[in-house]
């Protein structure tokens, strides 16, 4: 046992030159391992200790276990100047304890058959092998997978033959070599160290440590169109025009009257009234709003046009409004002026009766002073009579608020405008215009007829139509959205006619820009 025990000490001292930096064969690696043997044989076994080989091919099943199939062979001198010669074939486990680290122990076991061959005598028996080792990693090659270890192990093996037993120990030393571990994966090339790779890099080459946005390019937070390691006026409002170094251009370039650096709504038409941001003000026209030649009765259609605004009113209470009465050049002008009062009283008595404060709302005749068409044809002089409202005093709106379109309801399945709807959406243009500081989005909803799909889709429709449509008015893009509800927002129950046309409707979402 001498021997055994200096053989053992010869391969730890191997194993610990071995370099500390690497580690282990992964969990799922393919192995051989080719060793060296001393045997040292059972004192009944009457043939001197020798030498031997051994190899094995394994894998590693998990984190803690391996398993192989071994094969091993020596030979001894035996008596009278004979041979003793041994072969094994062995299914073993192992149970390692750090696999990742680069130093790894472990025990063994396993079970196998051993061939004695002795001139005149060939014997199999079933063996028991059992012991310990150690694996140290030489050169681990992440790129690849594949790692070169140093590998030692103490075995016991035992033989039990009628009433006797042998044991014999065999002291093995070599290599293992495996493949299959894990790769590491490459980092993606980033070239200017701005932390997007290469090939998504819009903006190769950005200075180091620049804050840069997902396409590698860098931040431009005002949106003034000057990045902001170059922008010496950050914050500016969008919309600003700036110079090279992001400033504010302090001109008036639509001549309103207000600078471009305050101006939330450029271009305003030559002459136009405008606040003090350089929005348009003055009167909004209620399209629709009609009178039969004489007559100070509300049409039909037209109360579908004051339920939107007296909606939109409610929302904004404080606001001061002046109703304003217009006729054209039929009959006298005593008669045509107390018209235009009668028929602007009218609107205030309706929209007094959808809940807006009386005291809020004033109303003024104009007759015939103010044409906006000749009077010379059925379809101008309807345009001249008229009702307008004139906003005195407008207060901040909520934010979040909404304003449903009433009568905005389309043909069933479709989402083109009508006529009258366009009549309706005209109506809330100059409301939208007054309010150059808010977003809006606007809204699709149906009702509970046809598939999910299909009703998402009708919405979405809807709604871009309606915001297609504002556009076309004059109203800013960029401050409008569209998105479709489908069906999901429900604000009446869809078991009647009446509950459906109610869902089917478009509404109108300001939030603060």
């Amino acid at each position: 046992m001498n021997k055994i025990t200096g053989l053992a000490l010869a391969a730890a001292a191997a194993l610990t030159v071995v370099p500390a930096a690497l580690a282990g064969s992964d969990a799922g690696s393919v192995y051989v391992a080719p060793m060296v043997q001393g045997v040292w044989l059972d004192d009944g076994r009457n043939a001197d200790d020798g030498a031997g080989f051994a190899f094995a091919v394994g894998r590693a099943i998990s984190e803690k276990w391996n398993i192989e199939l071994g094969l091993h062979g020596s030979s001894h001198d035996a008596t009278a100047g004979r041979k003793l010669k041994f072969q094994a074939v062995d299914v073993a486990v192992q149970r390692l304890f750090y696999r990742d680290a680069p130093v790894n122990p472990y025990i063994t076991v396993g079970v196998g058959q051993l061939q004695t061959r002795f001139p005149g005598l060939r014997d199999n028996e079933i063996m028991l092998k059992y012991g310990v080792g150690v694996l140290a990693d030489i050169a681990k090659n992440t790129d690849k997978g594949t790692n070169l270890q140093l590998r030692g192990e103490i075995l016991g093996r035992r033989v039990d033959f009628g009433n006797d037993t042998a044991v014999d120990y065999l002291v093995g030393v070599g290599l293992a070599y495996s493949w299959g571990g894990k790769v590491a994966r490459k980092a993606p090339l980033d070239s200017d160290g701005d932390g997007v790779p290469d090939d998504m890099d819009k903006c190769p080459g950005t200075p180091p440590g620049t804050p840069v946005d997902a396409n590698g390019c860098e931040l431009d937070s005002d949106g003034d169109g000057v990045v902001d390691s170059k922008d010496k006026c950050p914050g500016t409002p969008r919309g600003t025009k700036v110079d090279e170094v992001g400033c504010p251009v302090d001109g008036d370039a639509d001549g309103d009257g207000v600078k471009d650096s305050k101006d939330q709504c450029p271009g305003t038409p030559a002459g136009a009234k405008v606040n003090d941001v350089g929005c348009e003000i003055g009167e909004i026209i209620l399209r629709g709003v009609v009178f039969d030649t004489g007559s100070d009765v509300l049409k039909p259609q037209s109360l579908l046009i004051l339920d939107s605004v007296a909606t939109g009113l409610a929302k904004q209470p404080g606001t001061k409004v002046e109703i304003r009465g217009h006729t054209d050049d039929v009959g006298s002008e005593a008669l045509n002026m107390d018209l235009s009062r009668r028929r602007a009283e009218a609107v205030k008595a309706y929209l007094v009766g959808k809940g807006l404060r009386a005291e809020d709302l004033t109303t003024v005749g104009l007759g015939e002073m103010q044409h906006i068409a000749s009077n010379d044809t059925a379809e101008n002089r309807e345009q001249n009579r008229r009702v307008t409202l004139q906003f005195l005093e407008t207060s901040r709106l909520p934010p979040g608020e909404e304003l449903v379109l009433r009568g905005v309801t389309f043909r069933t399945g479709s989402a083109q405008l009508t006529p009258a709807d366009r009549l309706i959406v005209d109506s809330v243009v100059a409301y939208v215009q007054s309010r150059p500081s808010y977003s809006i989005q606007v809204r699709g909803h149906t009702d509970d007829r046809g598939s999910d799909e299909a009703n998402q889709r009708l919405s979405e429709a809807r709604a871009k139509a309606v915001a297609d449509y504002l556009v076309s008015k004059g109203v800013d893009a960029a401050r409008l959205s569209s998105i479709g509800l489908g069906e999901t927002e429900h604000v009446a129950p869809n078991d009647t006619e009446a509950g459906r046309a109610q869902n089917r409707r478009v509404t109108l979402k300001f939030t603060g820009r």
